[in-house]
């Protein structure tokens, strides 16, 4: 199965939203196909300050994405709800609540709206988290700059 950031990438309706993890992790030391990493004991620190500035650029463009994913989201749900209420339209009058809505739930379109709503939400999940281990790595290299100034001011 493909990973949510693929499903993304390549939705018709939502690859614009696909954000470029490798790219996003080269740019901050971080070779995550072959799980190679710069060590930032071994980084001069006017290198680590750049990374402190990359980091929060990427910060930047993920939250903005995070929002408009969030917003697509919603959409998505109003999409849903208008293809359940259209399949329960069109059934005859004289059936029943509960095998209408059966019967809606098994329309091909309710099926794909409901599973774009899912990937949506999921990738929701996966940018709240992206955002989260970025800003722990933004917070680590500002330590590092500190320790590295409080040696200086040592000396």
């Amino acid at each position: 199965m493909k990973s949510i950031i693929e499903q993304v990438a390549s939705h018709s309706k939502y690859s614009s939203l696909a954000i470029n993890t490798h790219k996003l992790m080269n740019s901050l030391g971080v070779d995550i196909i072959n799980r190679r990493y710069i060590d930032l004991g071994d980084i001069p620190r006017e290198e680590i300050s750049d990374l402190v500035m990359k980091s929060l650029m990427w910060m930047e463009t993920i939250n903005e994405t995070l929002g408009t994913v969030k917003k697509a989201y919603m959409d998505q749900k109003l999409e849903v709800d208008s293809v359940f209420n259209r399949a329960i339209r069109n059934l005859p009058q004289k059936t029943k609540v509960s095998e209408a809505k059966a019967e809606a739930k098994s329309n091909p379109e309710y099926i794909q709206a409901e599973r774009d709503s899912n990937l949506l939400s999921a990738y929701v999940d996966y940018l709240n988290r992206l955002l989260d281990n970025l800003d722990k790595y933004h917070y680590v290299l500002k330590g590092r700059i500190d320790a590295s100034k409080n040696i200086e001011r040592k000396y």
